[in-house]
């Protein structure tokens, strides 16, 4: 059989493959056929001491066959010399472990470290320590009452493995600890405050010192802030206030400019009625004022703050102020950008005549409706977002409501 390069290039990977699988997995077989052999037949290697026992899964085998069992394989035991060996090696070491962060044994001012047993061994170590010793059994240390240089003390370890003890004696020097400039000040100063407290025991006033050391002192009560808080109080109080009194003149305002939006439709509607009928721009505007007037004296309408401004823009014009005038101080007071432009026509039919006066404001007017019914609606949208949030608070009552009785139910 001929194999051609294509062929032969395609069975090339898989072959090496396979001769790699070949060669690692005999190699590794021979290796675990090494590793099941035991030393000489019959032996087992002991953990180390420290290290526990191990348990070893084997094969025995005799003359029916074979069985796989699990041999514990204990510790190995140290002799007594090696024990002692052992002890001698910790207590030597324990020159510097009992140390911790202290330089040397002649500088003590941290706590020490004093072991009670070392991890995994069964070694135990007792510390003798006399009771005058600025040192605690836990290593920690009592320094506030020695000199400054220093106190030698001796701590005593008994080192026990079994039947094996060791005595290891320590001598130390505890310094009293590092105190900064502040930390002395105040320690002078309490003893200075309980030295003038016992001088005056019997007398209906207790002196404080005047010096702590050589540091001069002054004494007094601490300040109540109360005022403070009071005055604090206050300010935030009217800035609070003015805030609100601005936020409230601002809600008015909108308010205000809101109504009279929307009662502008009905005011060009009013003008364009009246001047038709053969009335002058200016009797048109004084005959809807009067109306308005008539009907806030019987009771009829309430305030609507447009109408309110035509009727200061009357009495302006019955005053003597010029129409256009009038007109231009009534588009200030409303600051409507739609009473601007209402404004606009009505000076320019003052200049120019009323021709053509009637088609623009019924155009107006027009347009007037169609954003009337664009405000109405964008409030409409306003308020029911304002209720969404009522309305949450109710959905999450009602699922209390049903969902409480089914929980303690559950509980029970």
């Amino acid at each position: 059989m001929k194999f051609d390069d294509l062929t032969i290039k395609k069975l090339l990977k898989p072959l090496l493959l396979f001769l790699a699988g070949v060669i690692g997995g005999t190699a590794l077989f021979v290796l675990d056929l090494q590793d099941s052999e035991l030393p000489k037949g019959y032996f087992l290697e002991r953990p180390r001491m420290g290290q526990g026992n191990r348990e070893e899964e084997l094969e025995v085998h005799w003359e029916h066959g074979r069985e796989k069992i699990s041999v514990s394989v204990e510790e190995r035991k140290l002799s007594r010399e090696e024990i002692r060996e052992y002890l001698e090696q910790t207590a030597a070491g324990l020159d510097t472990w009992i140390l911790g962060e202290n330089p040397d044994a002649e500088h003590i001012k941290t706590p020490l470290k004093l072991p009670r047993e070392m991890d995994g061994l069964p070694l135990s170590i007792e510390w003798s320590i006399p009771s005058e010793s600025p040192v605690h059994s836990d290593g920690s240390l009592e320094q506030q009452e020695l000199p400054q240089e220093g106190v030698v003390t001796k701590l005593t370890a008994k080192l026990q493995w079994e039947e094996e003890v060791l005595l290891r004696t320590f001598y130390l020097r505890v310094y009293p600890p590092d105190i900064t400039e502040k930390e002395q000040f105040f320690q002078a100063l309490w003893r200075a405050v309980e030295q003038k407290g016992q001088d005056s025991g019997y007398k209906e006033q207790q002196e404080l010192p005047r010096k702590a050391g050589d540091i001069q002192l002054s004494w007094k009560r601490p300040v109540n802030k109360r005022g403070i808080s009071i005055l604090l109080l206050g300010a935030a109080g009217a800035v609070f206030q003015v805030l609100a009194g601005r936020r409230e003149a601002e809600k008015k305002e909108e308010k205000k400019r809101a109504q009279m939006e929307m009662d502008y439709p009905e005011i060009v509607s009013k003008l364009k009625l009246y001047m038709e009928a053969g009335l002058t721009c200016r009797a048109a505007w004084v005959k809807i004022a009067g109306d308005y007037q008539e009907k806030r004296k019987n009771g009829q309408a309430r305030l609507r703050y447009a109408y309110e401004e035509m009727v200061k823009t009357g009495y302006e014009m019955q005053s003597g102020v010029g129409e256009m005038r009038a007109y231009e101080r009534f588009s200030d007071r409303c600051q409507a950008p739609c009473y601007k432009k209402l404004t606009g026509l009505l000076i320019q039919n003052v200049r120019k005549g009323t021709r053509g006066l009637g088609a623009m404001l019924e155009t107006e007017m027009w347009q007037a409706f169609e954003e009337r019914k664009s405000l109405a609606r964008r409030q409409g949208e306003e308020a029911g977002t304002r209720l969404l949030l009522p309305m949450v608070g109710m959905l999450g009552v009602v699922m209390v409501i049903v969902i409480a009785p089914a929980l303690m139910s559950m509980q029970m």
